[in-house]
């Protein structure tokens, strides 16, 4: 059984290239997340196939199944099995990210995105990035307008 009330609460999944260790940590501190790794019951060396985790995400969640992906190009590779699975998404923008960066993007985007997604009937899609001078980056984790 998920920690999540299916209903009601979005319920995030990270991605393969997003460090496994983040969602274990969150999820254990309350938050409606897991890997990809614990979701599948996989060791992080194995690979899922992004079609396979958008639809058991569409399946298993619904339009509260949230992907949280560093995969860019998956938003044209795979816009139609996304919108028929309607799923919700975090396309986060940097490729290269630290486990502290990665967490500290995960982090305030659950807080971004999870009351939107409450009160959405409809799937959500957002981007994250790093701007600014370094040293004085700021975060922004915003709903993207879909074609």
């Amino acid at each position: 059984m998920h920690p999540a009330s299916l209903a009601d609460e979005p319920f995030y999944i990270l991605d393969n290239g997003l460090n496994p260790r983040i969602a274990d940590l969150l999820s254990q501190l309350g938050y409606s997340m897991r890997s990809v790794q614990a979701e599948f019951g996989v060791a992080p060396t194995d690979s899922i196939s992004d079609e396979e985790i958008i639809r058991h995400i569409g399946d298993t969640y619904g339009h509260r199944g949230v992907w949280v992906t560093k995969d860019n190009s998956s938003k044209r590779e795979h816009a139609e099995v996304i919108s028929a699975s309607r799923i919700s998404v975090i396309w986060i923008k940097q490729q290269r990210l630290s486990t502290m960066e990665q967490h500290h993007i995960v982090t305030r985007c659950y807080h971004r995105t999870y009351q939107d997604l409450v009160d959405s009937r409809t799937p959500i899609h957002y981007e994250a990035y790093f701007h600014g001078q370094s040293g004085k980056e700021r975060l922004t984790c915003r709903p993207i307008r879909r074609r």
